[in-house]
C-alpha cells in the first residue's frame, strides 16, 4: 500500500466496485488500483486507467502513478508482447507501420550524422560507426515507446468510455440480438437499455419514438412505425425488414 496522499485516499473511499461501475474498468484492475497492486496489469493499461480515474473523479493520482511506474520499471516486460495483449487488432497495423517508419528514421539519422564534409572521400561518407548507431537507437527508442504507450493508453481510455444506450420517449418494446454470440433477448421499458458498445447488435423496435446515445452523441427518431437497426463499431445503421431477416439467418425475429 502507498501513503494516503493526493487523490489516492479519495480512490480508496470510492472503492473497487464503485470504480468498476463508474468507469467500466475491469474489476480485477479496479481492485489493483485501489490496493496499489500492479501485478495483474501491464504498464499501458495502468497509464490508461490512471488517466480515466483522474478525469472521471477530478482527482490527481501523482503518487500512485509514480509508484506504479517504479514497479513497471523494476519489473520490465517485453513491450511488444504487452502491445499484442492490449492493443485492439485495428490498431496493430498502425503500430506496425509506426515501427517501420521509426526504424527508417533511425537509419536515416545515423547516415546523415555520419556524413563527413564534402572534402572527405566517398568511402568515409558511407561508413557507419557502430557506437553512433547504438547511441542513436538508445536515445530515440524510449521516445518511440512513450509515443506508442500514450497512443495505446488513449485507445484504452476511449474503449472504456464508449456507450450504447436506447432511450425511449414512451413505453417501448425492443428485441435485440447479439450477432457475435447469437443470443436473443427482448425488453419492454420506459427508462433506458444499455448494451455493450463493442458488440455487434441487431435491433427491432416496436415504434420509432426513441433516442440512441452512442459515445455521448444523441441520435433521435420520431415515428410510430416499427424500426430495425444494425449496430457495430459505434455505428448505427437503419435497415429494412428484408435486411434484418437476412442478418438474422432467415428469421423475422
Amino acid at each position: 500500500m502507498i501513503e494516503n496522499i493526493d487523490g489516492y485516499e479519495k480512490l480508496q473511499e470510492i472503492g473497487a466496485q464503485a470504480l468498476h461501475e463508474d468507469t467500466h474498468i475491469p474489476k480485477e484492475h479496479a481492485r489493483g488500483l485501489v490496493d496499489a497492486d500492479f501485478t495483474n496489469m501491464n504498464k499501458i493499461q495502468f497509464v490508461g486507467f490512471i488517466s480515466i480515474v483522474e478525469r472521471e473523479y477530478g482527482i490527481k493520482l501523482g503518487r500512485l502513478k509514480e509508484k506504479g511506474l517504479e514497479y513497471f520499471k523494476e519489473n520490465t516486460q517485453d513491450f511488444t508482447i504487452a502491445q499484442k495483449l492490449f492493443v485492439p487488432q485495428s490498431k496493430k497495423k498502425r503500430f506496425a507501420k509506426f515501427y517501420i517508419l521509426a526504424a527508417l528514421a533511425i537509419f536515416m539519422f545515423v547516415i546523415f550524422s555520419n556524413l563527413s564534409p564534402l572534402a572527405e572521400t566517398k568511402k568515409s561518407n558511407i561508413v557507419m560507426d557502430n557506437t553512433n548507431i547504438q547511441k542513436a537507437t538508445t536515445s530515440i527508442a524510449p521516445k518511440i515507446e512513450q509515443v506508442m504507450l500514450d497512443e495505446a493508453a488513449k485507445a484504452e481510455e476511449k474503449r472504456l468510455s464508449a456507450t450504447f444506450k436506447i432511450l425511449p420517449k414512451t413505453l417501448l418494446w425492443v428485441g435485440y440480438i447479439n450477432l457475435d454470440t447469437g443470443q436473443k433477448k427482448q425488453k419492454t421499458f420506459t427508462d433506458e437499455l444499455v448494451l455493450d458498445p463493442h458488440g455487434h447488435w441487431l435491433l427491432t423496435l416496436g415504434h420509432g419514438n426513441v433516442d440512441f446515445d452512442i459515445n455521448g452523441k444523441l441520435i433521435s427518431y420520431q415515428t410510430s412505425r416499427n424500426l430495425r437497426f444494425e449496430y457495430e463499431d459505434g455505428k448505427l445503421s437503419k435497415i429494412s425488414s428484408a435486411e434484418f431477416t437476412q442478418l438474422n439467418k432467415g428469421e423475422k425475429w
